[in-house]
Order: structure tokens, then sequence, then C-alpha cells
């Protein structure tokens, strides 16, 4: 099931749920369905709830269907262990981070108006973020004292939380 959910976070689902998040913010900005949706006598901040919430929904269902066949499969061929526990908070830290990325593409999604340009503006931003975390620890190796430890509060490093979980949080 750890196995699962590394797979799931490899490349294909979080770039779905990007596309989702670009064509719900992005692509109703371009094509003015939102503007639609935001003339109605409802408060704007619940339009915008309710896109997030079916979003988070969205990848809770994306987790649920990697962890229910790695689960019972790995209990028919290996049985219980203690270890449920610790993969179950994997896999909620997978969710926090999903909930991270979602709410990424929100923000550019307001400001850039096609999905794709959102997922490719938030690859990018993540690429930025790599960059920048990597030549801290360049600076770290190099004897600057805190720059390893100013990389763990850059975007990237919390979207990435779920690494941190190898059948037991490190």
């Amino acid at each position: 099931a750890g196995w699962a959910l590394k797979a799931r976070n490899f490349f294909v689902l979080p770039l779905m749920l990007l596309l989702a998040t670009g064509t719900t913010f992005a692509g109703e900005i371009g094509n003015r369905t939102l503007r639609e949706q935001l003339v109605r006598p409802v408060p704007r901040w619940s339009v915008i709830a309710a896109k997030a919430v079916a979003l988070a929904i969205l990848a809770l269902a994306t987790l649920a269907c990697s962890l229910a066949p790695a689960l019972s499969g790995g209990a028919a061929l290996w049985g219980w262990d203690a270890a449920v526990g610790r993969l179950l908070l994997g896999y909620l830290a997978t969710w926090a981070s999903d909930i991270g990325l979602i709410a990424l593409g929100m923000l550019l999604g307001t400001i850039i108006r096609s999905a794709g340009g959102v997922v490719v503006g938030v690859i990018l931003f993540l690429m930025a973020d790599g960059a920048a975390r990597g030549l801290l620890v360049v600076l770290d190796l190099a004897g600057v004292e805190g720059a390893s430890e100013a990389g763990r509060l850059f975007p990237g490093a919390a979207l990435a939380s779920w690494e941190m979980w190898n059948g037991e949080w490190i």
C-alpha cells in the first residue's frame, strides 16, 4: 500500500488534479461561466468554496481508489500489522498535499485564463521552487548555516510532505 501511494503521487494523478483545478477556475473564467455563477444571489465565497470542496473530494476519491485495492491485496498476501495506522497517516499527508496543490492551482487559475496554462504555470513554479531548494542544499554543503532549514519553508517542501513517510515518519 505504501508503494501504491508513491505510484499514485508519481506524476499522473497530481497532474489530473491540476487539470481539473485549471478547468474549474481558469476554464470557467475564460468561457465566462464563472461570471454567470457569481452574479447569482449567493455569496461569492460560497461559489469558490464549493468548487474547492469538490476538488478536495476528488482528491480524496483518487486516494481511496488507490488505497482500497492496495490495502486489501496487501492484507491478503502479507496480513495485517501495526503499520496500517502509519500508512493511513501517509495517505492523510498526501491528501493535505493535494489540497495545497489545488490551492496553488486555484490561485494561478485566477490569473491565467486557460487550464493548460494553469498546469504549465504550477509546474514552472514548482521547478523554480525545487531549483531554489537545491541551491540552498548546495549553500548548506558550502558551510552556510541554516540554508537547508530554510528550504523546508518553501511551498514545494510542504507539497512533498507525503515523501517524509517511508513505513514511518522521517
